[in-house]
């Protein structure tokens, strides 16, 4: 798909209806929108391609799947298949930054897993692909977080923090995280320089 720049006075009430917690609080959009990937790519450091533990889509190599048929997506299954780029679970309460160490947050409903938002590698807020739409920075976890019933999760909700992923600044330079952020960051920077970017 072409990428495509929409202001972000076009797309915060969308946002806010999605997202009813960014409202007052300092978010902004940091890319073009995109369909060519979604958030648990994005934790991976991906743009281009959709991953979810399932055999129509990209995942981790070895790390399990569930069955084409089941209802609800666990978050141990979002744990396996980042501990293959040495990521680790530490607990859903600590999510503050720790100097030398990344950090992905795993949300989920009653129904099951619904996002993952990744640490600023300098902690200064999070990174979430919200499904189809734009990447944005959130200051804070609970600044997307939702109702978990089902009914919620059937209308976007992403319910709750439920998992908090970790690992050491070294696992990103060795499976090659920190050279594709680089290039991302630079593509998307280069990419707002060329466009009218408002303030929400």
């Amino acid at each position: 798909m072409t990428k495509r720049y929409r202001p972000t006075n076009n797309v915060a009430p969308i946002f806010y209806r999605c997202f009813p917690g960014l409202q007052g609080t300092d978010w902004r959009i940091r890319s073009p929108y995109d369909d060519d990937y979604q958030c648990i790519a994005w934790a991976a450091m991906h743009i281009d391609r959709h991953m979810w533990p399932h055999a129509d889509y990209a995942w981790f190599p070895g790390a399990p799947i569930y069955p084409g048929d089941a209802l609800e997506v666990t978050s141990d299954l979002f744990v396996e298949g980042f501990s293959r780029i040495g990521y680790k679970p530490i607990g859903k309460h600590r999510h503050r930054w720790v100097p030398g160490f990344q950090k992905l947050a795993i949300y989920a409903t009653e129904v099951g897993v619904t996002h993952m938002a990744r640490q600023r590698i300098l902690g200064r807020g999070w990174l979430s692909k919200a499904g189809d739409f734009e990447d944005i920075i959130h200051r804070r976890l609970e600044d997307i977080e939702g109702d978990v019933s089902a009914i919620a999760a059937s209308a976007g909700s992403y319910g709750k923090v439920v998992e908090i992923l970790r690992r050491g600044w070294w696992s990103a330079f060795k499976y090659g995280c920190v050279a594709r952020a680089y290039r991302i960051t630079r593509e998307m920077r280069d990419y707002r320089r060329t466009h009218k970017w408002d303030a929400p």
